[in-house]
């Protein structure tokens, strides 16, 4: 079974230029399509890969991930000549609401790829430079109407100035600097989502729904976890009692628990969910709070009963990617994650510290330097000299042996 998307080229190519009258109706019918439509190509995708060969699976992924760049190129010059259907008499938002649709599904579709075979898929595929240099006006003005809808509902300056860096660097940018196609869709994605969103949003409540988008389309960058680093710092100073200190971490963390994340979405499928990483700063924080105001009565009681940790040579770093290893290896069975962690992080020490946090842990689990894998392969490497020699049969005085 070829892989097939020829629903989606009538639609970009041909369904929508061949309408004569563009009705809320047919609207709802298209969109209900493309949804029904990504269902049924994610399925045909993971069922074809499970019966193909491994030889043959890289192969098939991109043939995949190519056929949707290419339906990307067509959506993008349908965006192109948006004007002249709206000239003719078409509804501006019915005609957008069907673009809006259809780039999602593309995006949905290209990060389903990128994150259930990150192995074949090829996240770095550039927009050719004219092409981006086409679009750069059109994500320009895209930005100026956030900027306006946004100075209408009092945002945070500071947050729209974080969520739309990527499209101004984009249009500073055009031609020069290349943007892969994922990361095109994303923020066109999330530029008409934001807009949606401010359209329907109170004066007052501008940053705690911007807030919750970021976090429900996975903004996953650096900078938004900068700023909001920088709110709850700001919160935790506007207090000096360490009880209202703690409150509002575990209001945070409720809060960042409670929201719910689109499914494989990600402005970086590279790294931990921009929800993941907040909370994962906002534990380091607690653990902070914890060591410089004396431990909670629970802490206490549970490190009562700890009466030795487990001293190794390992780095944070090493520490980290040993424990991803034995859970992707199915050495370690245990379903929730977090809770490995912070056993590991409660048990074990490391060469540099006797206290290890579980985020600190989660965080370099995910973050593999060059050099760390190098000392981990060769760790495994004499472990394994070790064995084949018969060394441990031979009595306790040679198990000592330094790795």
């Amino acid at each position: 079974m070829d892989f097939e998307l020829s629903f989606f080229e009538s639609l970009i190519l041909q369904e929508l230029t061949d309408l004569q009258v563009f009705s809320a109706q047919e609207s709802e019918r298209i969109t209900h399509n493309i949804r029904a439509e990504v269902r049924r190509i994610k399925k045909g995708i993971r069922a074809q890969a499970l019966m193909l060969p491994e030889s043959r699976v890289q192969f098939f992924i991109r043939h995949h991930q190519a056929a949707l760049m290419g339906l990307s190129d067509s959506l993008t010059t349908l965006r192109l000549n948006v004007n002249s259907f709206i000239v003719s008499g078409w509804d501006e938002h019915l005609t957008e609401d069907v673009m809006a649709t259809t780039s999602v599904a593309l995006l949905d579709l290209l990060t389903f790829l990128c994150t259930t075979f990150p192995d074949y898929t090829d996240s770095d595929q550039k927009v050719p430079r004219i092409q981006a240099m086409r679009l750069a006006d059109e994500i320009h003005a895209e930005a100026g109407v956030l900027r306006a809808m946004a100075a209408e509902k009092n945002l945070d300056p500071t947050l729209l100035a974080k969520v739309l860096n990527p499209s101004d660097t984009f249009t500073q940018y055009a031609g020069n600097v290349p943007v892969s196609y994922r990361t095109l869709e994303y923020m066109r994605t999330f530029n008409d989502s934001m807009l949606r969103t401010l359209l329907r949003a109170d004066s007052g409540q501008a940053n705690l729904y911007i807030e919750d988008l970021v976090v429900y389309l996975n903004f996953n960058s650096e900078r938004l976890l900068e700023y909001f680093a920088g709110v709850i710092t700001n919160s935790l100073q506007s207090s000096d009692d360490p009880r209202e200190k703690t409150l509002t971490i575990k209001t945070w963390q409720k809060r960042l628990r409670q929201t719910v994340e689109k499914p494989e979405m990600a402005f970086n499928p590279a790294m931990p969910s921009l929800r993941e990483q907040v909370l994962m700063w906002l534990e380091e924080e607690c653990l902070f709070l914890e060591a410089n105001t004396g431990l909670s009565a629970t802490a206490q009681g549970a490190h009562s009963k700890l009466l030795f940790k487990v001293n190794t040579i390992f780095s944070v770093d090493q520490l980290g990617l040993i424990l991803r290893l034995l859970m992707v290896c199915k050495i370690i069975t245990n379903k929730n994650k977090k809770q490995v962690m912070e056993f590991f992080a409660s048990h074990f020490t490391t060469i540099q510290q006797p206290n290890v946090s579980a985020g600190s842990l989660r965080t370099n689990s995910y973050r593999i330097e060059a050099g760390t894998y190098t000392s981990v392969r060769n760790m495994f490497f004499k472990m394994q000299d070790i064995l084949q020699s018969g060394r441990l049969r031979k009595g306790r005085k040679q198990e000592s042996v330094r790795v």
